[in-house]
């Protein structure tokens, strides 16, 4: 998938990890996606303590049939949080010609932000 900036330059996403591209989350998702993903931890953990065949039937259910047994639960958390994040993540580009960025306000539309002038900005807290 490519993304073009208003400069005409097209930033493609081909390569990953991607210098220029971040993810994020808003807020008011991380707020409303909290309850969920702590529940399916939490339903995880119990699969996992009952013992294999617990952990099987909950990877089955969550993931399909063909996620692997031989995973970490480190990864499968992991798995559990992209997967619940994943509706509510939005995009943000930084163009490597012309420095501006560009930050996904709803799927597949961008608001483009840029400098007139090269200024780093530096937030203090108070």
């Amino acid at each position: 998938m490519s993304v073009y900036c208003p400069c005409g330059h097209r930033i493609s996403e081909v390569l990953a990890p991607d210098g220029n591209r971040a993810d994020f989350i808003r807020d008011q998702d991380i707020d409303a996606l909290s309850p969920h993903y702590g529940k399916l931890i939490d339903s995880f953990v119990d699969a996992c303590l009952k013992g294999k065949m617990d952990r099987r039937i909950w990877l089955n259910s969550h993931f399909g049939k063909k996620y692997p047994d031989d995973i970490r639960n480190s990864d499968i958390i992991w798995d559990i949080r992209n997967n619940t994040c994943f509706e509510h993540t939005g995009k943000m580009y930084l163009c490597g010609q012309c420095g501006g960025l560009l930050v996904e306000y709803k799927s597949e539309h961008y608001k483009y932000f840029t400098s007139s002038d090269d200024a780093e900005l530096s937030f203090v807290g108070q």
